[in-house]
């Protein structure tokens, strides 16, 4: 097992600790908000602030209790020494209290990260295509009569069942936490993979493909040159290293041998293909922009209810969490968006003949440097002096600096959405770092290391492709997914707590403060209507203001690249004499499946 990959398990081995610890978290009823303030309202220094009114009338009472709009209450407060002494413990969730959120916010949040792709393989359990001759497919018919001989059966199709549970488990669990735990990279990686088709579907980025491809040697016409240059624009997610080192002996002759045959190919051959790719897209409609104009209804529903519930610290809380997976949004629409948005294993099926792919789809994380890879592959001196496999994985340094620079891009849309997430926290109820904006910002640099230790993390993946293992290059790569994986906890370790109830104590008020420090113990105060006004609502409208515009462009910026891809046909059929006057614009087949 790779470094990477043993790594990456560490995952996987966190779970079962962690469920068991979310879900059986100690119940301490000791301490309950609103009792807690009438305690306080009732001690007689405290009574005079409120010209001798009953405490009852002083603190906001529980959620249940209606009070006209508008009504706001007294500032009830006292040392955090005295809090933790007299109202000890936390207050658990009440069933709307964990259910609302969960629905509102995390169960919408799930679902557009289960639509973002992951590196693996694309074939499957067992990496093959098509006949996998699973036990269950073979025990799935015991004979008549024999009981024991069925109970045999019912028990291997059983394992076989949990066998490909944990193995779903096991892979794709580690990939989702890697987005968690360092979703800068993941970000990067999708505008580093639009931007690369974006310039692979420009005349700018025909001429420099073309030109690549288009040498002494390998003298083609246009049409061709097109082809080529449609395929490596559709290939992009594919594992450039696996694909080229599958070549033995990896030699200036067999790994030529790949780019012959795109040469050698017939153009009806690679035009039947590349209608069979464009035809193959994933219905962007009902696949994607359906379930995020689902959470932008949500989003507008939970903005109204902050607006009926200004100070509520309840409402402010769950919207603080709201904005802060928000990014995910931008990530689901904008990973959907690539030109190779494919079924990867239709990709290998239909281009293999043509040159030799990869079984495994790179994560997001990697996109970057693989697109570099395969236009690298490309260039006219790989084309004409290339002398092994190894030779295209050696990068300048200004394509590194321009990973990094990306990087800090990915991250700074996550430090947007965990900035607004922490200052709605950090103003409820009044201004001071609690349990929740502490999680917050230690997530976000959190997130920030995790995206600068990757850079140097992928380069000593590519020295280990190389067989130049060194003891840095596998610091890095431990050192990278140790964080990711503590990100990845504190991110969900945080919301489970604050689903459950636990930020809701003394304590998680106001963090590192001493026993004298005043901490405010109502709800529905005069400040915290304010801080609703200026900073909860503008701060969350903002936040979601600049997700809508990001995931507006990248879908402007996928409708160019679709139209792009519908003209590829149109041009291979004027290029070889097929369009005639009466001809649509577009093939109705290859395109139809895009609209909606």
């Amino acid at each position: 097992m790779s470094t990477a990959a043993h790594a990456r398990g560490m995952h996987s081995s966190f779970l079962p600790a962690l469920f068991v610890t979310a879900f059986f978290i100690l119940e301490v009823n000791a301490y309950r908000g609103n009792v807690c303030c009438r305690q306080a309202a009732r001690l007689p220094e405290k009574r005079m602030l409120f010209n001798g009114s009953e405490p009852w009338k002083a603190c906001s009472l529980n959620s249940t209790d209606q009070y006209p709009e508008g009504t706001t209450f007294p500032s009830v407060n006292h040392t955090m020494a005295w809090c933790q002494k007299t109202c000890p413990g936390i207050q658990t969730s009440e069933l709307k209290q964990w259910l609302q959120p969960l629905a509102t916010w995390f169960a919408p949040y799930v679902a557009l990260l289960l639509l973002c792709p992951i590196g693996g393989s694309v074939l499957g359990k067992e990496g093959e295509d098509q006949g996998h001759d699973s036990s269950f497919l073979r025990t799935s018919r015991p004979r008549p009569g024999l009981l024991r001989r069925a109970s045999r059966h019912v028990f291997l199709m059983f394992r076989d069942i949990s066998e490909f549970l944990l193995h779903q488990i096991k892979d794709k669990v580690p990939e989702y936490g890697s987005i968690l735990g360092d979703p800068s990279s993941a970000l990067a990686g999708t505008f580093f993979e639009i931007h690369a088709d974006l310039v692979g579907t420009t005349e700018k980025g025909t001429k420099i493909i073309e030109d690549a491809v288009s040498t002494k040697d390998t003298q083609r016409d246009d049409l061709q040159q097109r082809h080529i240059r449609q395929m490596i624009v559709l290939v992009g997610d594919l594992n450039h290293h696996d694909s080229l080192s599958s070549l033995n002996p990896p030699t200036k002759d067999t790994v030529d041998d790949v780019k012959k045959r795109l040469f050698d190919a017939k153009d009806n051959q690679i035009e039947t293909a590349m209608a069979i790719l464009v035809a193959a897209r994933l219905n962007f409609f009902n696949g994607v922009f359906m379930p995020v104009i689902l959470t932008l209804a949500v989003v507008a529903s939970v903005f109204y209810e902050a607006y009926t519930k200004l100070g509520d610290n309840d409402t402010a809380h769950g919207l603080a969490f709201g904005v802060w997976f928000s990014w995910l949004l931008v990530l689901a629409v904008a990973s959907n968006c690539f030109a190779c948005s494919l079924n990867g294993g239709v990709v290998r099926a239909t281009l293999t003949p043509f040159m030799g792919l990869s079984e495994s789809r790179v994560p997001l994380r990697e996109r970057f440097i693989n697109s570099k890879l395969w236009l690298h592959w490309m260039e006219p001196s790989n084309v004409s002096a290339l002398v092994n496999v190894e030779s295209t994985l050696i990068l300048p340094t200004s394509t590194w600096a321009k990973f990094l620079v990306g990087q800090l891009l990915g991250w700074a849309l996550v430090a947007l959405t965990t900035a607004s997430a922490a200052a709605i926290s950090y103003t409820t109820p009044t201004v001071g770092l609690g349990c929740r904006s502490f999680t917050f910002l230690l997530w976000g640099i959190l997130a920030l290391a995790t995206a600068i230790v990757r850079v140097g993390a992928n380069w000593a993946e590519l020295q280990h492709k190389l067989s130049q293992r060194s003891v840095v290059g596998t610091a890095l790569i431990w050192i990278y997914w140790v964080l990711t994986t503590i990100n990845a906890l504190v991110l969900f370790i945080g919301t489970i707590l604050h689903l459950a109830g636990v930020f809701r104590s003394c304590r998680c008020k106001r963090l590192f403060v001493g026993g004298l420090f005043q901490v405010e113990l109502n709800s529905n105060t005069v400040l915290a209507v304010e801080n609703a006004k200026k900073i909860w609502l503008p701060v969350g409208y903002m936040a979601f203001g600049v997700i809508w515009i990001v995931c507006g462009l990248v879908i402007a910026a996928r409708k160019w690249i679709t139209a792009h891809m519908e003209k590829w046909a149109v041009e291979d059929r004027q290029s070889k004499g097929h369009t005639r006057s009466s001809d649509p614009p577009v093939d109705v087949e290859i395109v139809s499946p895009d609209k909606g």
